[in-house]
């Protein structure tokens, strides 16, 4: 669980520290303000942690390597150097430094001497977290997993394509699931809501086996059975279970449904191959859900998104979509533990540098370019409408 993420010279960043909920913490802003940039910089150091926490990396100098590797993968400066990650206005021998507090109060970061450094010296605790956590980037997917699995495109061109959130999803989603999954959602309550209204919010689930990648067309549908499998079991009244039942319409490539659909599969894939584990208390980063997504469809995900974060799971979104944001405030339950920070990402006047407005009351978002332009198109709307009332 991250409780606080503090950069210099870091990015869009002169200096800049924001405390997170354990929750779910949405990050708004104008465009350029650095939302992408304050997530990426998150997982990096949760990435690398995860691969030391697995022993992929032991020394200082192999995690010093990897982490700067990671942040020139996920940020692609225009140097070959990973100094180019630091803030452009800063002086040129200006140290760089990106540090995270755990919810231990333990501290993992790095430091970076200066814009022509080509390495990072990392600092703090080193096994800290046991999971990077999971970066849905705005970019849809799903359509590229084929090429990937026939091997059609490889690691290095697949890189050379698109920065790593991209390359860690793609690797992410094509993870088999250990056991089968109906089974999974029957045994798992945390499961047996979420993937039926998934599939209920898209009429389908997708399937993805190797190269064999398709959207099924169906629901979950309550099925009797005698006895129960499992003392977990979640058991309906009578002794059903769930299954999906495929309808007639029978299926469809990834690439022939809508790409909104699409990032909601992405979401029915990581639950149930659990590469987005309901276990840990790893975090989500979510980079515009909203992008390509119907507004019909936000108030499944967001139903989705607090229930994740119900059993767990420490959610980080960047958004620009008022829709998405209503529906986090109105579906918000405090009895049931839920909790929402908003984080306000803006350049002050006198300086432009970016500044961070943070508040856990929807109506105190401040500045909220989001609200502010919604009102303005509704009063332009009045004034077409209603101006010439009284002339």
């Amino acid at each position: 669980m991250i409780n606080t993420l503090t950069l210099k010279n870091f990015a869009a960043f002169e200096d800049l520290s924001i405390d997170f909920s354990p929750k779910i913490n949405v990050i708004i802003g104008e465009n350029s303000c650095g939302k992408t940039q304050l997530l990426k910089a998150a997982y990096a150091l949760n990435f690398t942690q995860s691969k030391i926490g697995v022993g992929e990396v032991v020394t200082k100098p192999q995690i010093n390597a990897l982490l700067a590797d990671k942040l020139m993968g996920l940020f692609k400066p225009d140097t070959d150097k990973v100094g180019g990650v630091c803030y452009k206005q800063a002086e040129e021998k200006a140290v760089t430094s990106i540090m995270i507090a755990y919810g231990n109060d333990e501290l993992f970061g790095c430091d970076i001497s200066s814009k022509l450094a080509s390495s990072a010296k990392v600092s703090g605790n080193h096994k800290l977290a046991a999971d990077s956590g999971v970066f849905i980037p705005t970019k849809e997917v799903l359509s590229l997993l084929p090429a990937i699995a026939s091997q059609q495109v490889n690691d290095s061109h697949l890189k050379a394509l698109f920065d790593d959130t991209i390359f860690d999803l793609c690797h992410r989603l094509l993870v088999q699931p250990e056991n089968d999954v109906e089974k999974q959602l029957n045994e798992d309550p945390r499961l047996g809501s979420l993937l039926p209204d998934l599939a209920k919010a898209i009429n389908g689930q997708y399937e993805i086996n190797g190269t064999n990648q398709s959207f099924v067309s169906g629901q979950y549908t309550e099925v009797s059975r005698k006895t129960s499998k499992s003392i977990h079991a979640r058991i309906y009244s009578d002794g059903t279970t769930q299954k999906f039942t495929p309808s007639k319409i029978g299926s469809l490539s990834t690439s022939m449904t809508a790409e909104g659909y699409r990032k909601i599969g992405v979401l029915q894939r990581l639950l149930e191959n659990g590469e987005l584990s309901l276990k840990g208390d790893s975090p989500l980063f979510w980079d515009e859900p909203e992008s390509n997504m119907n507004p019909k469809l936000m108030k499944a995900l967001v139903t989705c998104l607090l229930e994740l974060s119900r059993n767990g799971k420490q959610i980080m979104l960047a958004s620009h979509d008022y829709v998405l944001l209503k529906w986090l405030d109105l579906l918000v339950d405090e009895g049931k533990g839920d909790h929402i920070r908003y984080h306000s990402l803006y350049r002050d006047e006198s300086g432009g540098k970016v500044q961070v407005n943070t508040t856990s009351n929807y109506l105190e978002i401040y500045p909220n370019a989001i609200d502010d332009t919604f009102e303005f198109l509704i009063n332009s709307e009045l004034d077409r409408s209603f101006g010439n009332i009284g002339k």
